[in-house]
Protein backbone atom coordinates (compact mmCIF):
# COMPACT_ATOMS: atom_id res chain seq x y z
CA UNK A 1 0.00 0.00 0.00
CA UNK A 2 1.64 2.94 -1.35
CA UNK A 3 0.96 6.22 1.11
CA UNK A 4 2.18 10.56 1.48
CA UNK A 5 4.18 11.87 3.94
CA UNK A 6 3.08 15.42 3.93
CA UNK A 7 5.92 18.33 5.46
CA UNK A 8 3.64 19.34 7.64
CA UNK A 9 0.00 19.69 8.58
CA UNK A 10 -2.18 22.22 9.66
CA UNK A 11 -2.87 23.25 12.95
CA UNK A 12 -6.58 22.32 14.88
CA UNK A 13 -8.28 25.53 15.32
CA UNK A 14 -8.40 26.46 19.09
CA UNK A 15 -6.12 24.16 20.10
CA UNK A 16 -2.99 25.69 22.69
CA UNK A 17 0.09 23.88 20.97
CA UNK A 18 1.88 25.29 23.22
CA UNK A 19 0.45 23.72 26.21
CA UNK A 20 2.17 21.12 28.71
CA UNK A 21 -0.45 18.80 27.66
CA UNK A 22 -2.52 18.51 24.20
CA UNK A 23 -5.32 15.66 23.37
CA UNK A 24 -4.10 13.13 20.81
CA UNK A 25 -7.73 12.85 19.80
CA UNK A 26 -8.35 16.33 19.28
CA UNK A 27 -5.80 16.86 16.99
CA UNK A 28 -6.06 13.65 14.84
CA UNK A 29 -7.99 14.80 11.93
CA UNK A 30 -11.66 12.84 12.07
CA UNK A 31 -13.24 11.27 9.29
CA UNK A 32 -15.94 13.41 7.89
CA UNK A 33 -13.76 16.52 8.75
CA UNK A 34 -11.88 19.01 6.61
CA UNK A 35 -7.83 19.57 7.07
CA UNK A 36 -5.34 20.77 4.99
CA UNK A 37 -1.54 19.83 4.76
CA UNK A 38 1.95 21.15 2.97
CA UNK A 39 3.75 19.07 0.57
CA UNK A 40 6.88 20.44 -1.43
CA UNK A 41 6.47 21.22 -5.17
CA UNK A 42 8.13 17.59 -5.91
CA UNK A 43 5.79 15.82 -3.56
CA UNK A 44 2.73 17.57 -4.51
CA UNK A 45 -0.24 15.52 -5.12
CA UNK A 46 -2.90 16.19 -7.64
CA UNK A 47 -6.22 17.50 -6.84
CA UNK A 48 -9.59 14.98 -7.15
CA UNK A 49 -7.29 12.36 -5.85
CA UNK A 50 -7.94 10.07 -2.80
CA UNK A 51 -4.43 9.12 -1.08
CA UNK A 52 -3.57 7.48 2.19
CA UNK A 53 -1.46 9.93 4.03
CA UNK A 54 0.83 9.62 6.99
CA UNK A 55 -0.12 11.99 10.20
CA UNK A 56 2.41 12.10 12.92
CA UNK A 57 2.16 13.70 15.92
CA UNK A 58 3.51 17.26 16.22
CA UNK A 59 7.21 16.84 17.55
CA UNK A 60 7.70 13.92 15.36
CA UNK A 61 6.19 16.00 12.47
CA UNK A 62 9.08 18.67 12.61
CA UNK A 63 11.65 16.80 13.78
CA UNK A 64 11.19 12.94 12.54
CA UNK A 65 10.16 9.67 14.46
CA UNK A 66 14.11 9.51 15.44
CA UNK A 67 13.36 12.33 18.25
CA UNK A 68 10.34 10.81 19.27
CA UNK A 69 10.09 6.93 18.64
CA UNK A 70 7.26 6.72 20.93
CA UNK A 71 5.07 8.37 18.76
CA UNK A 72 5.43 5.58 16.22
CA UNK A 73 2.61 3.65 18.27
CA UNK A 74 0.78 7.32 18.31
CA UNK A 75 0.45 8.03 14.63
CA UNK A 76 -2.51 7.47 12.27
CA UNK A 77 -2.47 6.49 8.48
CA UNK A 78 -5.73 8.61 7.05
CA UNK A 79 -7.79 7.81 3.92
CA UNK A 80 -8.27 11.66 2.41
CA UNK A 81 -9.40 13.17 -0.68
CA UNK A 82 -7.52 15.99 -2.11
CA UNK A 83 -10.11 18.90 -2.76
CA UNK A 84 -8.01 21.24 -3.91
CA UNK A 85 -3.79 22.37 -4.29
CA UNK A 86 -2.73 25.88 -4.48
CA UNK A 87 0.74 27.53 -3.58
CA UNK A 88 0.78 28.35 0.32
CA UNK A 89 1.64 31.85 1.35
CA UNK A 90 1.17 30.79 4.80
CA UNK A 91 3.96 28.58 4.58
CA UNK A 92 6.64 26.65 2.39
CA UNK A 93 5.27 24.40 -0.10
CA UNK A 94 1.73 23.43 -1.31
CA UNK A 95 -1.79 23.55 0.41
CA UNK A 96 -3.60 20.61 -0.03
CA UNK A 97 -7.28 21.07 0.98
CA UNK A 98 -7.97 17.45 2.41
CA UNK A 99 -11.68 15.35 2.95
CA UNK A 100 -10.92 13.21 5.54
CA UNK A 101 -12.70 9.92 4.73
CA UNK A 102 -11.20 7.22 7.38
CA UNK A 103 -8.37 7.35 9.88
CA UNK A 104 -6.66 4.00 11.23
CA UNK A 105 -4.22 3.84 13.68
CA UNK A 106 -0.78 3.52 11.95
CA UNK A 107 0.17 -0.22 14.64
CA UNK A 108 -3.56 -1.55 14.42
CA UNK A 109 -2.71 -0.79 10.49
CA UNK A 110 0.50 -2.78 10.82
CA UNK A 111 -1.02 -5.59 12.97
CA UNK A 112 -3.81 -6.74 10.19
CA UNK A 113 -1.37 -6.78 7.31
CA UNK A 114 -1.27 -10.18 5.70
CA UNK A 115 1.91 -11.92 4.97
CA UNK A 116 3.37 -11.30 1.15
CA UNK A 117 1.84 -7.86 0.82
CA UNK A 118 4.92 -6.55 0.42
CA UNK A 119 5.21 -4.63 -2.85
CA UNK A 120 8.12 -2.38 -1.59
CA UNK A 121 11.81 -3.21 -2.02
CA UNK A 122 15.15 -1.39 -1.28
CA UNK A 123 16.68 0.68 -3.99
CA UNK A 124 20.49 -0.48 -5.12
CA UNK A 125 22.97 1.35 -6.98
CA UNK A 126 25.66 0.59 -9.32
CA UNK A 127 29.02 1.94 -9.13
CA UNK A 128 30.67 0.83 -12.06
CA UNK A 129 31.17 -2.69 -10.99
CA UNK A 130 28.42 -4.05 -9.38
CA UNK A 131 24.96 -3.68 -7.66
CA UNK A 132 24.56 -2.58 -4.35
CA UNK A 133 21.72 -1.86 -2.06
CA UNK A 134 21.83 2.06 -0.60
CA UNK A 135 21.65 0.50 3.13
CA UNK A 136 25.52 -0.63 2.19
CA UNK A 137 26.05 3.10 2.04
CA UNK A 138 24.76 4.34 5.40
CA UNK A 139 27.13 6.72 7.69
CA UNK A 140 24.59 6.89 10.80
CA UNK A 141 22.22 4.46 11.88
CA UNK A 142 19.59 4.46 14.77
CA UNK A 143 16.67 2.11 16.18
CA UNK A 144 14.38 1.66 18.71
CA UNK A 145 11.58 -0.76 19.87
CA UNK A 146 8.17 0.42 19.70
CA UNK A 147 5.39 -1.37 20.38
CA UNK A 148 7.10 -4.66 20.28
CA UNK A 149 8.36 -3.73 16.71
CA UNK A 150 12.37 -2.20 15.86
CA UNK A 151 12.12 0.75 14.18
CA UNK A 152 15.54 1.30 12.11
CA UNK A 153 16.28 4.88 10.44
CA UNK A 154 19.45 5.42 8.50
CA UNK A 155 21.65 7.76 6.56
CA UNK A 156 24.15 7.96 4.07
CA UNK A 157 26.35 10.59 2.58
CA UNK A 158 23.96 11.79 -0.35
CA UNK A 159 21.35 12.84 1.46
CA UNK A 160 19.08 9.94 1.02
CA UNK A 161 17.06 9.19 4.61
CA UNK A 162 15.49 5.37 5.24
CA UNK A 163 13.05 4.51 7.59
CA UNK A 164 11.87 0.50 8.21
CA UNK A 165 9.74 -0.97 10.67
CA UNK A 166 9.96 -4.24 11.11
CA UNK A 167 9.58 -7.63 13.36
CA UNK A 168 11.59 -10.79 13.47
CA UNK A 169 10.10 -13.78 13.10
CA UNK A 170 11.85 -17.15 13.54
CA UNK A 171 15.00 -15.50 13.28
CA UNK A 172 14.20 -13.78 9.82
CA UNK A 173 13.46 -9.28 9.84
CA UNK A 174 9.77 -8.67 8.07
CA UNK A 175 9.19 -5.40 7.02
CA UNK A 176 6.21 -3.70 7.23
CA UNK A 177 6.75 -0.34 6.69
CA UNK A 178 9.36 1.62 4.32
CA UNK A 179 10.16 5.21 3.61
CA UNK A 180 12.76 6.04 1.48
CA UNK A 181 14.04 9.89 0.41
CA UNK A 182 16.87 11.60 -1.73
CA UNK A 183 17.04 14.27 -3.90
CA UNK A 184 14.65 12.54 -6.33
CA UNK A 185 11.43 12.81 -4.05
CA UNK A 186 9.89 9.97 -1.54
CA UNK A 187 8.22 6.56 -2.01
CA UNK A 188 6.43 5.13 1.30
CA UNK A 189 5.01 2.04 1.48
CA UNK A 190 3.50 -0.06 3.44
CA UNK A 191 3.48 -4.26 3.38
CA UNK A 192 4.53 -7.65 5.24
CA UNK A 193 7.01 -9.46 3.55
CA UNK A 194 10.39 -10.84 4.65
CA UNK A 195 13.49 -9.10 3.56
CA UNK A 196 15.14 -10.55 0.94
CA UNK A 197 18.88 -12.21 1.98
CA UNK A 198 20.55 -9.39 0.76
CA UNK A 199 18.53 -6.90 2.50
CA UNK A 200 18.35 -8.84 5.40
CA UNK A 201 22.18 -8.57 5.71
CA UNK A 202 22.55 -4.53 5.08
CA UNK A 203 19.83 -4.09 8.00
CA UNK A 204 21.99 -6.35 10.52
CA UNK A 205 25.14 -4.42 9.52
CA UNK A 206 23.42 -1.46 9.67
CA UNK A 207 21.70 -2.25 13.43
CA UNK A 208 24.93 -3.37 14.63
CA UNK A 209 26.52 0.05 14.07
CA UNK A 210 23.50 1.75 15.35
CA UNK A 211 22.67 4.36 18.06
CA UNK A 212 19.55 3.45 20.46
CA UNK A 213 17.26 5.69 20.22
CA UNK A 214 15.18 7.28 23.14
CA UNK A 215 12.82 10.09 22.96
CA UNK A 216 14.34 13.72 23.39
CA UNK A 217 11.08 15.31 24.90
CA UNK A 218 8.90 13.71 28.09
CA UNK A 219 5.61 12.61 27.63
CA UNK A 220 2.82 15.84 26.11
CA UNK A 221 -0.24 13.65 24.86
CA UNK A 222 -3.25 12.92 26.42
CA UNK A 223 -5.96 10.39 24.74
Amino acid sequence: MEFHDPDTWSNVAGVDYGADTISLNTIVPASGTRTSAYFSRSECLHAGATKNLLWRPPLSMYNGWSEQPSEIALSYVLVAHVSGVAESRERYGWRHDLEILSRKPLIELLQALDDDTRKWEMPSAFDGRRSHLIWDEIRWCGTAKVAGYLYVVAKTGNETHMELIAEEVEGELVGLLYIHSDPGGTTCDIGRGKLTAKESEAVRRAIDMSYRLNDMSGPYLAP
